[in-house]
């Protein structure tokens, strides 16, 4: 039932069947639409997913105007991460874009877990490591980088996003209107 997680978590760190068993009582298999809100603004996150199917948007809501911040597919976990370990309201939605099977955890059992048994502390070290790199890369790009050389990143590392992610959430995860991001991927295909 728990494949996609037990290999993921094999290429990491191979598990005791014991230590499998206790760590998959407690996951939860659930289902959503497509467009299905999972995570909103002002709730407490209760749980960390592990994505077996689909695609998730992360997105700030300001005014009325949505702010991609970050999109997640299978093989990655996803949550409103501070809000999940501070135990504060959530500052972003997220969202799914795409029919998507997820496994979740409770923040109880994934603390409980971190500090008692290995699957556990892998998991949460995992997780945080893969999150604050591609947070500090993400703020890099965004401050150091130009508009083509953002879109020709996205190119380079997650090509796979073009094909899943609707332009005008790809223009906002830039920081571009969708108009800037048609100009910029017209200037771009010319130079490749």
């Amino acid at each position: 039932m728990f494949q996609c997680l037990k290999e993921f978590f094999n290429q990491q760190h191979p598990l005791k069947d014991e230590e499998w068993e206790l760590f998959a009582s407690k996951l939860t298999r659930v289902e959503y639409s497509k467009n299905t809100i999972i995570t909103k603004e002002g709730e407490i996150e209760k749980y960390l997913y592990f994505i077996a199917k689909g695609g998730v948007r992360i997105y700030h809501l300001n005014k009325g105007k949505e702010y991609s911040i970050d999109f997640r597919f299978e093989n990655q976990f996803t949550s409103s991460y501070a809000s999940f370990l501070t135990r504060t309201p959530s500052r972003q939605y997220m969202e799914t874009i795409e029919n998507s099977i997820l496994y979740r955890i409770p923040y109880d059992f994934l603390m409980e877990l971190s500090y008692t048994t290995l699957p556990g502390a892998i998991l949460s070290k995992i997780n945080a490591e893969q999150l604050f790199i591609e947070k500090e890369l993400r703020e890099a790009s965004l401050r150091l980088d130009s508009p083509d050389e953002r879109y020709i990143n996205l190119l380079q590392n997650k090509k796979h996003w073009l094909q899943r992610v609707p332009q005008h959430y790809i223009a906002s995860f830039l920081h571009m209107t969708p108009e800037t991001l048609s100009r910029v991927k017209k200037r771009t295909l010319k130079k490749l």
